[in-house]
């Protein structure tokens, strides 16, 4: 079987050289591959970098970046293999991973993926992250993007009916689904574009399969300031999905802005009896996840400060991103009135 492999990359020649390094020491497979490049911008470092890369590699180098969603439709446009397999360039591969996935497309399937897990040389900080990343406080469902496959319960189904695990890190799309239905990522998205597309492919009849051990080692955000502004523009993406396209939304993805309405009600009902109860219990339950959190296999309980700042600040970021996708929106709308 043919497949493609779509990387879209930016000025990241070491990670990028470090993935393409983990691609070449698979196990044995019968994976016929491509690999299309994206150089989403004017980079002659990496460019360079991949002159004397030795495997089949096409690049597609824009003088000019366009959004995420538009480079990648390049990619699919010039890619051949029956399945399009969709990589960023900040992840490496275990050394299972075509094997294990050569296993699972047995069946035929429209959608494949796993999730990412943080790299085992990671920092304090990335650590910390992957484990706040599980926990349902801070990720809801999306929670099964970043679990260790040994932490999900042996009886935890693979078929996917939502579609809300799959993470764009690590995913295949059988091609011909997407050339059938018309299908492909919508580049006014520069963040949760894959949340666009699956919606999108799950309207048709599908076969979509989340297999925990499919995973992919991920650098995660290095501080603070990376993940906040991250998470803030997801939680603004959000809306902007919602808004175009009305019969995606769920209630759940509007939480932490009630959380941050609230918290900024407390000083006006901080006279109320029973105004604190809610945040009483927001925090009672983000110990009690941190525990479980580090606790659990080899897990060290030096990570439970910044994993419980971790959840706080996941939300925090979320709920602002969302309040401010509501604004733009509404401001959008009074516009065009």
């Amino acid at each position: 079987m043919k497949i493609t492999i779509v990387i879209v990359s930016f000025k990241r020649s070491k990670l990028l050289s470090e993935l393409l390094e983990s691609l070449s020491q698979q196990d044995p497979h019968h994976f016929n591959f491509e690999i299309i490049i994206v150089l989403n911008g004017e980079d002659l470092e990496t460019l360079s970098s991949l002159i004397s890369y030795a495997g089949p590699l096409q690049i597609i180098e824009l003088k000019k970046g366009l959004s995420p969603g538009a480079a990648r439709n390049l990619a699919i446009e010039k890619g051949t293999g029956e399945y399009l397999v969709f990589l960023d360039d900040d992840i490496t591969l275990p050394h299972f991973y075509f094997s294990l996935a050569q296993q699972e497309l047995k069946t035929s399937l429209d959608m494949l993926g796993g999730p990412d897990i943080t790299t085992p040389n990671g920092s304090f900080f990335q650590k910390a992250l992957g484990l706040a990343q599980q926990s349902p406080l801070s990720s809801a469902h999306t929670r099964y993007r970043h679990e260790d496959y040994e932490n999900i319960g042996k009886n935890q189904p693979t078929n996917s009916k939502r579609g809300s695990e799959f993470i764009l890190c690590n995913l295949w799309i059988r091609r011909s689904f997407l050339i059938q239905h018309n299908l492909k990522f919508d580049d006014r998205f520069f963040r949760n574009e894959e949340n666009v597309l699956i919606h999108q492919m799950s309207q048709f009849p599908h076969s979509f399969n989340f297999q925990p051990r499919l995973f992919v080692y991920h650098q995660k955000k290095k501080n603070m300031t990376q993940l906040c502004r991250a998470v803030f523009s997801s939680g603004h993406h959000r809306i902007k999905s919602f808004a175009l396209f009305p019969d995606s939304f769920e209630v759940i993805y509007l939480t932490p802005a009630v959380f941050v309405l609230y918290l900024f009600s407390l000083s006006l009902l901080r006279q109320w009896p029973y105004a604190f109860l809610p945040l009483q219990i927001y925090l009672i339950m983000n110990l009690m996840l941190t525990y479980r959190l580090t606790t659990r296999k080899e897990q060290n309980l030096r990570f439970a400060p910044l994993v419980f700042l971790l959840q706080i600040m996941m939300n925090l970021s979320y709920g602002v991103g969302t309040l401010f996708g509501l604004a733009r929106w509404g401001l959008e709308r009074l516009k065009f009135r």
